[in-house]
């Protein structure tokens, strides 16, 4: 059992999402961060699709109320368990009744918190990721968050980090403050001097977004006039509302949308972008297919030097 003794800005838990629903207009939703969600429970031992604690702009304070090895994953902040410094994306035996506390981050936004075994909320539609549309709510203080109960020889009652761990990863090379982006479906609608102002202006991101979409703010573009058929859209695509201010779509992003698609966000830097945080300043990179399959194969070994590392 852990109790959320002080939420974040926004706590929840997710998984992976929910798939095969958008008939029911219900997107995937599920962790913001995949990656650092996905790491997190590869590292602890958990299946890929067991269920994280989100903590959307700690700090954060928890009670885990029984001893169990726990992963802290996603942006980069400082973690303690009873004052004692703990690191990200290592798999710790965190003792009973242990006190964890979490700070603001440094870079980026949120963080993940995966204990062993997974946390075992009610599934909806196949998935333990908390979507408010379907009635259900964030997490708020001292909610009981129960775990499963595995089968394991008694613990020691005293912190354990382990030697081996990604020492000093925290994902810094997504904290850039570019966006890796390819042309999206509707681009050749905006005319020339919007394309080049699209890739060289900078925005701030507002303190309005959410886990729907990241709102930005700044000096507005010129939107096309042309009318846009309502069409499917997916996590990262960027669209351009007749108010000019580009809107990045996130986890809970609805499943169809009516602004013009003018950019699509790189695979590699979806996590870069879910990290994004309010008044944080960012531009786009626009890239060619090749560049961004390139810069994609780069990543994927950069990712698997570090598993490899762990042995995962």
């Amino acid at each position: 059992m852990l109790i959320l003794e002080k939420p974040a800005l926004y706590s929840s838990i997710q998984d992976l999402g929910r798939f095969g629903q958008a008939h029911l207009g219900i997107s995937p939703g599920g962790a913001n961060d995949s990656l650092a969600a996905w790491l997190a429970n590869c590292i602890v031992g958990n299946p890929q699709s067991a269920a994280v604690l989100e903590l959307i702009e700690p700090p954060a304070r928890l009670l885990l109320v029984d001893g169990a090895h726990v992963v802290f994953s996603g942006a980069d902040a400082d973690f303690r368990c009873n004052g004692r410094p703990v690191p990200p994306y290592a798999r710790c035996w965190i003792p009973a009744g242990a006190h964890i506390e979490i700070d603001r981050p440094k870079a980026g936004s949120t963080v993940y918190v995966a204990v062993e075994g997974g946390f075992e909320t009610p599934m909806v539609l196949g998935s333990r990721s908390t979507d408010t549309r379907l009635g259900m709510s964030p997490l708020a203080r001292d909610t009981f968050l129960p775990i499963a109960v595995l089968p394991q020889a008694p613990r020691s009652g005293h912190l354990i980090i382990p030697q081996k761990y990604i020492n000093g990863f925290r994902l810094t090379h997504l904290f850039s403050p570019e966006l890796e982006v390819l042309p999206g479906p509707h681009f050749d609608w905006l005319d020339t001097d919007t394309q080049h102002r699209l890739g060289e202006r900078r925005f701030t991101v507002s303190s309005q977004s959410s886990r729907m979409g990241i709102r930005l703010q700044g000096e507005p573009l010129v939107a096309p006039q042309r009318q846009c058929l309502s069409a499917g859209v997916c996590r990262g695509a960027v669209q351009l509302p007749p108010q000019g201010l580009p809107i990045l779509l996130a986890a809970e992003h609805q499943t169809t949308g009516g602004y013009p698609l003018v950019l699509q966000v790189c695979a590699h830097h979806l996590s870069r972008m879910a990290q994004l945080r309010a008044g944080e300043r960012i531009r786009f990179r626009n890239l060619n297919e090749a560049e961004a399959a390139h810069r994609l194969g780069q990543w994927q070994a950069l990712l698997q030097r570090i598993l490899k590392s762990l042995s995962l």
